[in-house]
């Protein structure tokens, strides 16, 4: 889908940038005059009763923790969570540590809802003195030039309880998301944690860039009680993955009828999926190398999603497009196994380490990654530390990751469909606000972590499939986004803390997916794209169709592994550049 703009080649040196922050502020602008309506001068009663029943909720559920931890701690540190009308920039950052003793641990909401620990509890005192003093100060009184000042400023608070640290949980692995270890306190817990996962004998991997732990075979009361006495845990959740479909259609009758060509200047693509089966047209690119952390072996995949995955990245759009006896591979795989029947819980920091080790030790600068977790990034979330993590790698090592962006679940698209209403319609299904419909969730369409990686290439699905058959799938046109491709998390209609976007947070160049890429179809097996499969499955074997943002993605990895076959001197950023530069929008539009 190239255009005849000219390549743009981008050398991107690195002493050019100070550093990869993990706090990234996307919406840059760090002077304090906001351009937002000037806040009321007189107190709202509202706003007064809010912050009353919020404070005294925090005042009654910091003295529960403190009272009822399961597991004894040498050391505490009481979080607490505060949303403000405007976004928390430095000098306000300075004012709350200065005067109130509260250090700044992560922001969300763009910089709108701040996570602080409590670092001097005779300056917090003055922050409850504070806070008392607006919410029970008269209406008709301005607060202006008050010691009380920055209270108008704060929409709500609540304290970091359990059940707003506990997001989700699995028994084969949980993820522990914790705070910056910035004292010895903060160490001083992390050390008694580890201890206690040790005396109870738990299996666990810590990954200090992060700030992530991974821990096996936890029950749901292990989970509750660790989240409840360690107080540098900010959130735990678990890495589960999308439903995997390597097909969805009839039977195959044929065999594959091809040879792949190995080129001695192919690029090396690491394949991190379920892992890559030595088939014949696999056979003359897969590497000798390959990472597997699955305990199980890197060339068998019971699943089927990595090889086909493989099979795209290999051969790209030049197999759908001409029949051939023999096809010039487009890259060398590298098989990355991070899944073996596909239903398992990923670990992020497996993932991780496996793309540093496949890129130190077998200089792979490309990766395909076509695992999403399955739940939707909820609106204007911030980024996760999985997508944090990629980013890094992608910055520090000149690599480039291509994600997808994740599927819409076809059973909710179903049942959208068989039920009328003008919010279940092609494209009004994506976003809807205000819907009545008791089946439609805007949110539901949104991208899936870690897709909202920024540093990497999210991909999305157009409807296509390389054949001229428009009669066939359910998308209105084959050059439509697909009907199952997810959309950008980010929308600035919404509200946040009760007040809209600022015009400096706004950021039209932000985006997710980056690329949209043919995917196929939903619901008829002439809609599909046809895949590669192993002649030893039991059903669907050699050739198959499906469709999905998983297969969107290795075409586009598999187009960038050829940018490299050919420029192998240009750094990942130019590669990326080549390709986002040189596309089209084929639905009209900007």
């Amino acid at each position: 889908m190239a255009s005849n703009k000219p390549h743009l080649y981008l050398t991107n040196p690195k002493d050019l940038a100070s550093g990869f922050k993990k706090q990234r502020n996307v919406v840059g602008n760090n002077n304090p005059e906001e351009d937002e309506e000037e806040l009321a001068k007189l107190p709202n009663s509202a706003h007064q009763t809010r912050l009353r029943e919020a404070y005294l909720s925090f005042i009654s559920e910091r003295r529960v923790r403190q009272q009822e931890r399961p597991i004894q701690v040498p050391e505490n540190i009481d979080l607490l969570t505060i949303h403000f009308y405007k976004r928390f920039g430095f000098d306000l950052q300075k004012k709350f540590i200065q005067e109130y003793g509260l250090s700044v641990i992560s922001y969300e909401n763009f910089n709108r809802s701040v996570l602080f620990a409590i670092d001097n509890l005779k300056l917090f005192e003055k922050f409850k003195e504070h806070i008392q003093k607006f919410y029970t100060s008269p209406v008709n009184i301005t607060w202006q030039r008050t010691d009380y000042y920055l209270m108008p400023l704060i929409h709500n608070l609540e304290f970091h309880t359990t059940k707003r640290i506990i997001q989700s949980t699995n028994k084969q692995q949980t993820q522990f998301s914790l705070i910056d270890l910035y004292d010895k306190k903060s160490q001083s817990i992390f050390e008694t944690l580890k201890k206690h996962l040790d005396e109870n004998k738990k299996t666990y991997q810590y990954l200090p860039q992060g700030g992530l732990l991974e821990v096996s075979d936890l029950t749901t009361e292990e989970v509750s009680a660790i989240a409840s006495s360690f107080d540098i845990v900010k959130q735990i959740t678990s890495s589960r993955v999308e439903r995997l479909k390597p097909s969805d259609y009839g039977t195959a009758i044929r065999d594959f009828g091809f040879n792949t060509i190995p080129d001695s200047k192919n690029t090396k693509v690491g394949i991190i999926d379920t892992g890559v089966s030595k088939i014949d047209p696999l056979i003359p690119v897969l590497s000798a190398n390959s990472i597997d952390i699955t305990n199980t072996t890197s060339f068998w995949d019971e699943n089927g999603h990595g090889t086909l995955v493989a099979g795209i990245v290999v051969l790209g759009s030049k197999f759908y497009l001409s029949l051939e006896e023999n096809y010039v591979s487009n890259a060398e795989i590298v098989p990355i196994k991070v899944l073996n029947s596909g239903t398992e819980t990923l670990s992020v920091i497996g993932i991780v380490e496996a793309i540093k080790e496949a890129n130190e030790r077998f200089g792979v600068r490309i990766f395909n990654l076509s695992l999403n977790d399955p739940s939707a990034k909820k609106y204007n979330s911030t980024f996760s530390d999985y997508a944090y993590l990629l980013d890094k790698l992608a910055y520090e090592n000149d690599l480039v990751i291509f994600i997808s962006a994740g599927n819409i679940n076809d059973q909710h698209i179903k049942e959208l469909q068989e039920d009328p209403h003008s919010s279940h319609e092609y494209p009004y299904h994506f976003y809807s606000p205000g819907s009545n419909s008791p089946f439609h969730r805007c949110e539901l369409t949104n991208i899936a972590i870690p897709a909202e990686s920024l540093n990497n290439i999210t991909v999305g699905a157009l409807a296509g499939n390389f054949e001229n058959k428009a009669e066939y799938g359910i998308t209105p046109a084959k050059e439509y986004p697909a009907i199952y491709s997810r959309k950008f998390h980010y929308d600035y209609s919404q509200l946040i803390n009760g007040v809209g976007f600022m015009r400096s947070q706004k950021n039209k160049f932000l985006n997710k997916p980056d690329l949209v890429f043919y995917g196929g179809d939903l619901f008829d097996f002439e809609a599909g794209i046809e895949i590669l499969r192993s002649p030893l499955q039991s059903t669907e074997k050699y050739f198959s169709r499906t469709c999905g943002t998983s297969l969107a993605t290795p075409l586009v990895t598999s187009i960038a592994a050829q940018i490299l076959k050919e420029y192998p001197k240009l750094k990942t950023q130019s590669v990326k550049s080549l390709l986002i530069n040189s596309t089209i929008t084929p639905w009209g539009g900007g």
